[in-house]
């Protein structure tokens, strides 16, 4: 297999949650994880800490906020690369963890049931047990890549925003769908 990248985004103030004590946090524990599991297992880590969207897509005024449109970048980086891995910068990873399994399609966690996920399956009509996806940690190969990229960006350049909630998760979901 070639190398795999894991993606993550620090832009600006960094994260939309929390206040300074979890900026700092994400930057110093976080962050830091993942580089440390990186080098363990000889993946590639890119951190993107510039923004590009305005240049790329266009406005900032896709989602309700500039931080939004920062976590949205991703679509920006996932192609670049044979086997792409994006992780939300608050998510750290244990010394002990396990190398990622073989990247085949694209491959995603589901998130529990809440406001989000059954918005997803009211608004498109879905039973209660489908499956709803969480952006925060996608692998995926080059060519599915290719394909994911190309409808996020051209939905945010078209201005097609998600049904019932307008986010990135909800845009994952219904790419999947």
């Amino acid at each position: 297999m070639s190398k795999i990248a894991i993606i993550q985004l620090d832009i600006n103030e960094g994260t939309q949650w929390g206040d300074e004590l979890t900026t700092k946090f994400i930057r110093e524990e976080c962050i830091n994880s993942v580089k440390r599991y990186c080098y363990k297992h000889d993946y590639d880590h890119h951190l993107i800490s510039q923004s590009f969207y305005s240049d790329k897509i266009g406005n900032l005024d896709f989602f309700k906020s500039n931080k939004k449109h920062y976590a949205f970048e991703r679509y920006l980086y996932l192609d670049k690369f044979d086997y792409s891995v994006y992780i939300d910068n608050d998510i750290y990873i244990f010394d002990q963890s396990e190398p990622l399994p073989e990247i085949r399609g694209l491959m995603c966690c589901t998130e529990p049931n809440g406001k989000s996920s059954n918005l997803f399956k009211e608004s498109n009509l879905l039973p209660h047990n489908y499956p709803y996806y969480n952006s925060g940690m996608i692998m995926i190969d080059k060519q599915n890549a290719k394909k994911l990229c190309k409808y996020m960006i051209l939905r945010a350049k078209n201005y097609k925003r998600a049904q019932g909630k307008n986010t990135d998760n909800m845009m994952l979901n219904e790419y999947l769908l």
